[in-house]
């Protein structure tokens, strides 16, 4: 098993001219992934609950389960509530038309805009004072032939500050 991913991570991560249509077939894999009553759906709460550790998602993420699905969307709602939220499903593009789509809306963060408030908060969440255009703002279209240095995940179950700090030590 170690061999499979060691050798998968290497050819994801040293064949540069691969990585965006590698990148692409993953999405469209996930575009074509199914979404069926009583699947598991994490809900992001955001409340950095004491009780788990910090690598913990259970930290700032409800287990909720989906309740209802249809063509274009789907319902799930949190385990322990009564609330139900309404999901848009992902749409069924090939790799190709991802890739370009992903390409024409690709942007970057350059290192002075980034902070550590900024790794910690969510737009929405009250932590920053930025609404979600001014957080958009804080970057800029990537260039033509231009490469990105380093991908930061969107996922708010992952400590920002560590995110923060890794990055820190590479500036």
């Amino acid at each position: 098993r170690s061999r499979i991913w060691g050798t998968t991570s290497w050819l994801l991560e040293n064949k540069r001219e691969r990585s965006q249509q590698d990148g692409a077939y993953i999405a469209e894999l996930i575009g074509h992934a199914t979404v069926e009553v009583g699947e598991p759906w994490w809900f992001y709460h955001g409340q950095e609950l004491a009780d788990f550790s910090e690598s913990d998602h259970r930290r700032n993420w409800y287990l909720g389960r989906v309740v209802e699905v249809y063509e274009d969307r789907f319902a799930a709602k949190v385990c322990k509530a009564d609330t139900v939220e309404w999901f848009s499903r992902l749409g069924r593009n090939d790799a190709d038309g991802l890739l370009l789509k992903a390409q024409s809306s690709l942007h970057c963060i350059e290192w002075e805009n980034i902070s550590l408030n900024l790794m910690e908060g969510a737009s929405g969440s009250g932590r920053l004072d930025l609404d979600d255009d001014q957080l958009f703002a804080l970057s800029r279209p990537v260039g033509e032939g231009e490469v990105i240095d380093f991908f930061i995940s969107h996922s708010w179950q992952d400590s920002g500050r560590l995110k923060f700090k890794a990055l820190e030590e590479l500036a």
